[in-house]
């Protein structure tokens, strides 16, 4: 009994070691299990998402508070305007990365219930 004891925790000592070498020189344990080929990552490419599945054709909206000033894309836009402005974007092919320098709590709040309301996604 004492044998199969020290053998069990020499084997779980071997795999401990292992694990950490291989994490140690960079294998991702996070993509072992999706099929790490290069034929399946390319076939998923090709497709059109990643392997995360994250869209490919995405694109960015930048928009930025200051005080009280809103900016959709570098261009100043007023919080009343600023609505009609979103609705103008579609919110499958957009995805906000928003960002604020001492925005005012309101303003942020009001623009962050807007977005929310289109159903944008929010990169912050």
């Amino acid at each position: 009994m004492k044998k199969l004891k020290n053998f069990l925790i020499v084997c779980f000592m071997l795999l401990v070691l292992v694990l950490l070498i291989a994490n140690n020189i960079g294998f991702n344990f996070l993509e072992w299990g999706r099929g790490f080929s290069t034929e399946s990552q390319n076939k998923r490419e090709e497709g059109g998402t990643s392997s995360l599945g994250e869209n490919l054709s995405e694109k960015y909206l930048s928009i930025e508070i200051k005080d009280h000033k809103i900016f959709v894309d570098q261009e100043e836009v007023s919080l009343g305007d600023f609505k009609e402005t979103m609705e103008s974007y579609d919110p499958g092919l957009f995805v906000v990365k928003l960002s604020s320098t001492e925005a005012k709590r309101i303003t942020y709040q009001e623009v962050v219930t807007i977005l929310k309301e289109l159903n944008f996604s929010i990169l912050e």
